[in-house]
C-alpha cells in the first residue's frame, strides 16, 4: 500500500493506493487529521507512475479536465458497490437526494442504507458522495464534515446555491 498527501486550497488530500488503483481518499483542513490513515502504508514518490493519479485529480479539481478516469481498487458489499456506481453517475455540479438515489438503484425504501453506503465510500470525491443531499435541498451527513461538503459543492457550482442549507441534529438530515 502506498500513499501521498497533497495540499489543495484550504485542505489536504490523502491518496492510498494499491498496485491496482486508488483504495482510499481522505481529506482534512489540518494535516495531522490524516495521520491515522497512513499506518501500514509507504510514502509514494513522485517518480512512481501511480503519482499520476494526483496530477489527474488536481487537473479535474481545477476544471482542466472534464472527467476523471482513475483506476480504483475499492472493496464493499454488493449493495455498497451498487450505491457507489450510482454515485459515480451524478454529473459534476449536480446533486440528488438520498431518496432519489435509493430509487435509482431499485431500492426506494432503503434510504438509510443508501446514506450508510455513502458514509462508507472509501474514495470520497472520486466517487462523489458529497453530491447527495437531503430531499429538501439540505446538506446532511458527510464523513468529512459538512463544512467540507459545502466547500466542495460551492467549488462545483450547480446545486450549491443559496437554497442549500445545513441540517442541525440528525446525522442524515431529511433524506
Amino acid at each position: 500500500m502506498f500513499y501521498t498527501i497533497q495540499p489543495y486550497k484550504d485542505r489536504y488530500y490523502l491518496f492510498k493506493a494499491s498496485l491496482k488503483g486508488v483504495v482510499f481518499i481522505a481529506f482534512a483542513k489540518n494535516l495531522t487529521e490524516l495521520t491515522p490513515y497512513i499506518q501500514e502504508a509507504v510514502p509514494l514518490l513522485k517518480d512512481v507512475p501511480a503519482f499520476e493519479w494526483w496530477e489527474a485529480f488536481d487537473d479535474w479539481l481545477e476544471h482542466r479536465r472534464p472527467s476523471l478516469d482513475i483506476l480504483q481498487d475499492i472493496q464493499g458489499t454488493d449493495f455498497q458497490q451498487k450505491v457507489w456506481q450510482a454515485l459515480a453517475t451524478i454529473p459534476y455540479g449536480q446533486c440528488v437526494s438520498y431518496s432519489e438515489l435509493a430509487k435509482q438503484i431499485g431500492h426506494p425504501t432503503a434510504v438509510r442504507a443508501v446514506a450508510s453506503a455513502c458514509a462508507k465510500n472509501p474514495v470520497a470525491v472520486l466517487v462523489p458522495c458529497h453530491r447527495v443531499i437531503g430531499k429538501r435541498q439540505g446538506l446532511s451527513g458527510y464523513r468529512w464534515g459538512l463544512d467540507l461538503k459545502e466547500s466542495l459543492l460551492q467549488e462545483e457550482g450547480g446545486c450549491a446555491s443559496k437554497e442549500i442549507h445545513a441540517f442541525n441534529g440528525t446525522s442524515y438530515g431529511d433524506q
